[in-house]
């Protein structure tokens, strides 16, 4: 064993370690000083002395703070040769071997929630202050590690503290709307990975059913401090001529749609298939929004189509957004519903990626789809109800992202 080190790592024992090699001794021992250990073990070399060694070998790859990548791949490929060796030593008692082989596990584990590249780990590496903590950890980019933080801290500090975290969301957020609401329902539409460790279940159900019920939604960041109880807003104006005004409004944002560069170069098929999307997406928020605010007969009167086929295809829609939306975050499993939609629309065209290779060829383009539904899922909100309040009002600005509605109150 001594020898196989040596030969792969250039040591040389200088040193050799004490008889019995506790953790404790070592744990501030850097790589160099580990191989000097290791190269001086005799063949009698002990359970606790061999579980130390591959220990700190561990922490040295997966926990310590400044260390060059290149050591920390060493020590891992070194921890795991000690470790097989360690196995292969103590084959004869499988009580010690068990016991090895879970201190491993727990390491790993470990290490997936607090090492390196993890955020508590991140934190300390970077120095980040307390003040910028809740900031930094907020960054989109690290959304996807935010489960294994949280889901650590003692559940009386997170419940204290989530709407400073849920302020950061929304705040960082690139809808580029001012609306928290309409914000919130974007990151819970897209499964964004803070929503369901911050939001209960039934939380997240508000959030996601905001195009039907948007007070529900705007309930939940009310009670957490994030807006007051009661909007400020101006009420809204039922337009005199409704079908006129939708039909306006959809052209707004089709006539935008049309004029972005992301459609050029996509192959026809994925071209119609996001056009359609996004049609199906409109038509269901818009039939939505005017039965919730001027109540049912508003957006049956609007969306009373004489095409049965596309009625009946939004009617399907609608039905399988309302399931979807009746999922808890973990039943979705991070599926974002607009992928969903997505997927809905290329089936009932027969181009539904059928096997790996498609998906992985087809991966790129609906990545961006899903995104770009996600933000007009957003947007069209705001668009609409930006609308729906100036309809009196013939200077309303084109700039309706612009208008503040329901933004977030001063931090508490």
């Amino acid at each position: 064993m001594a020898g196989f080190f040596k030969g792969l790592f250039g040591g040389k024992a200088k040193t050799p370690p004490p008889g019995k090699i506790t953790f404790e001794q070592i744990e501030q021992a850097s790589l160099a000083d580990v191989l000097k250990m290791i190269d001086g073990l005799d063949p009698h070399t002990t359970m606790a002395s061999a579980t130390a060694l591959v220990r700190r070998l561990y922490h040295i790859g997966l926990f310590d703070h400044h260390v060059e990548q290149e050591e920390r791949s060493k020590a891992l490929v070194l921890a795991e040769a000690l470790f097989d060796d360690c196995c292969k030593a103590f084959a004869s008692d499988p009580v010690q071997t068990a016991a090895l082989q879970n201190a491993k596990s727990a390491t790993i584990e470990m290490a997936r929630q607090y090492g390196v590249g993890s955020l508590f780990w991140n934190l300390q590496e970077f120095a980040i202050s307390n003040a910028d903590t809740v900031p930094y950890v907020m960054k989109p980019e690290h959304r996807h590690l935010l489960p294994d933080l949280l889901t650590n801290m003692p559940a009386e500090m997170l419940q204290g503290d989530r709407h400073h975290y849920i302020r950061q969301m929304i705040i960082q957020s690139d809808y580029g709307v001012q609306n928290a609401v309409l914000v919130m329902h974007g990151l819970a539409a897209k499964a964004d990975p803070a929503v369901g460790v911050l939001f209960s279940d039934d939380e997240c159900r508000a959030l996601l059913e905001v195009p039907g019920d948007y007070t529900k939604g705007r309930r939940v960041l009310a009670g957490l401090g994030l807006l007051p109880e009661a909007s400020s807003a101006s009420g809204f104006v039922a337009p005199a001529k409704a079908k006129q005004f939708i039909a306006k409004v959809f052209l707004d944002r089709e006539t935008r749609t049309q004029a972005d560069g992301r459609l050029t170069d996509l192959p026809e098929h994925q071209r119609l298939a996001l056009l359609v999307s996004l049609s199906f997406l409109r038509f269901n928020l818009a039939y939505n929004q005017l039965r919730q605010i001027f109540g049912p007969e508003a957006g049956d009167d609007v969306f009373n189509m004489s095409d049965r086929n596309l009625q009946d295809q939004l009617d399907n829609y609608a039905r399988f957004n309302t399931m979807l939306a009746g999922f808890t975050a973990r039943e979705r499993q991070g599926i974002p519903l607009d992928l969903a939609l997505l997927d809905a629309v290329e089936q009932f065209d027969g181009r539904h990626p059928q096997t790996e290779d498609d998906w992985n060829r087809e991966r790129p383009y609906r990545d961006m789809a899903v995104v770009w539904l996600n933000n007009e899922r957003v947007q069209f909100q705001s668009h609409l109800r930006s609308r729906l309040r100036a309809t009196a009002d013939e200077t309303w600005r084109a700039e309706y992202w612009l208008e503040q509605e329901d933004w977030l109150s001063d931090p508490p």
